[in-house]
């Protein structure tokens, strides 16, 4: 008679069932994830949407691409940007939060090739949401001098 023999014979109880559910679909989650988003990652968000906006036929944006865009959002809202380099870690972070969509080359880890917005139906959402923020963080923004 060994030393687990009593849980063997003793009756097993089935594990209750969960009756947690989701109240709120995942383009809500996500929408009301936006407004808590740190000033840059909204400001590289809102640049990448202002491609789209501008080259309806061209969906294929790079790196580089949203980085210019991003230098001259943070220039019309008179504050400090970050290095590339900072700003593909957040690129990273948004797609790890689901907003954006990247496409990596194969013998290069980590570096990205394209980038997509993960649900292209909720872009006229998460503008008007980030323009309304971006209104508001306008005031809270350091200012850069040149």
């Amino acid at each position: 008679m060994g030393p687990f023999d009593s849980w063997i014979n003793s009756a097993q109880v089935s594990p209750k069932k969960s009756t947690h559910r989701f109240s709120e679909p995942r383009s809500i989650i996500i929408t009301n994830q936006i407004r808590t988003l740190p000033l840059h990652l909204k400001f590289i968000l809102y640049a990448y949407i202002r491609l789209l906006d501008r080259d309806k036929k061209d969906t294929k944006v790079t790196v580089g691409d949203v980085f210019e865009e991003y230098k001259k959002l943070t220039a019309e809202f008179n504050t400090y940007s970050l290095s590339i380099d900072n700003v593909i870690n957040c690129i990273k972070e948004l797609e790890l939060l689901g907003f954006l969509e990247c496409m990596y080359i194969c013998k290069v880890p980590g570096r990205i090739r394209y980038i997509r917005i993960f649900d292209p139906s909720q872009i006229p959402k998460y503008v008007s949401i980030l323009k309304e923020d971006l209104d508001k963080d306008k005031i809270a923004a350091i200012p850069y001098h040149l």
